[in-house]
């Protein structure tokens, strides 16, 4: 699991010691806090997000509690898709999407679910954010739902830095939350690992496995990067298609073919997936789903079977 630490060490080596990378383009750091979302509207909703003249690049939530750490929700990265929703003329205004990616416990059905959300907010001198949010739909009947809020303030602020360009070398993990089918229907362990080494942003070298509930990776299997693989990763994004082979839950040879889109701030990594699953003798199945993850920057691609 990427802790809050890591966030937060990662926005500090990452933003205000940024200025000696060359050709890297300025932009803002926000953190915006949407109150009253978690815990029957008790605790906030976090979105960390990048921003280039009034664009958003990136949006990362979380559950984080202000109060004694941990999170109240669960413990994954959410994806905040705040593109139809750019500052314009001192104010963010209108509708988004939360893409919230499960962990391994909560929701209790394992799957990614949207949160629609208006906001109405102004922004004063480019730096300080401050509004009204509300919630619009909540794309799922789990159980855990039930305790989100309904709306309240939002506030934020923002400081000048820029994003880390991507290195020659890197190693991109990510969790494929509830991508693994079959088994028993009470299993909580569905998330499918894929850790990919990067050259020049494209993959060379390739690792799966299964997230265990302690968040260490399991049953790891080296697998050969297709030759149609058009996954490719850049400072701000990671888009294409990936196939993996693999097993399902009940050990059934299939295929996990993965469409990804992605995006990254600092070293975290969100996104979506869209995931057609062919397994020997049986229909095709299609999941949507949410990924969280992280880059490691600088990390040798060579991957063998016992990497993370």
């Amino acid at each position: 699991m990427v802790t809050r630490k890591l966030l937060v060490y990662s926005l500090m080596a990452f933003g205000w010691n940024l200025w000696t990378i060359g050709g890297q383009t300025e932009e803002r750091r926000w953190d915006i806090v949407f109150e009253n979302m978690f815990a029957h509207g008790t605790k906030p909703l976090y979105i960390y997000a990048r921003e280039r003249d009034g664009e958003w690049i990136a949006g990362v939530g979380s559950s984080r509690n202000p109060r004694g750490g941990g999170k109240t929700y669960n413990r994954s990265w959410y994806y905040a898709d705040l593109r139809t929703v750019p500052i314009r003329n001192g104010k963010m205004q209108g509708r988004f999407v939360l893409h919230v990616t499960p962990d391994l416990w909560i929701p209790y059905d394992h799957r990614s679910f949207t949160i629609v959300l208006d906001i109405d907010a102004t922004v004063k001198d480019g730096r300080l954010l401050e509004g009204t949010y509300r919630v619009v739909k909540i794309d799922s009947n789990d159980p855990s739902t039930k305790e989100l809020g309904k709306g309240g303030r939002v506030k934020g602020d923002a400081r000048l830095t820029k994003q880390p360009a991507l290195p020659e070398n890197a190693v991109l993990q990510l969790h494929m939350q509830g991508a693994m089918p079959g088994g028993d229907p009470n299993c909580l362990e569905r998330c499918l690992v894929l850790v990919l080494g990067l050259q020049h942003g494209k993959p060379v070298s390739a690792v799966h496995g299964r997230l265990n509930q302690t968040f260490d990776v399991t049953e790891k299997e080296t697998f050969e990067i297709p030759p149609d693989c058009s996954l490719t990763v850049d400072d701000d994004r990671i888009s294409g298609q990936i196939i993996v082979p693999g097993k399902t839950l009940d050990l059934v040879p299939c295929r996990y073919c993965f469409e990804i889109d992605g995006r990254l701030l600092a070293d975290i990594v969100v996104g979506r997936y869209h995931l057609r699953i062919r397994i020997e003798g049986k229909n095709e199945m299609v999941l949507n789903g949410c990924f969280d993850g992280k880059l490691i920057r600088g990390k040798t691609p060579s991957l063998k079977k016992g990497d993370d």
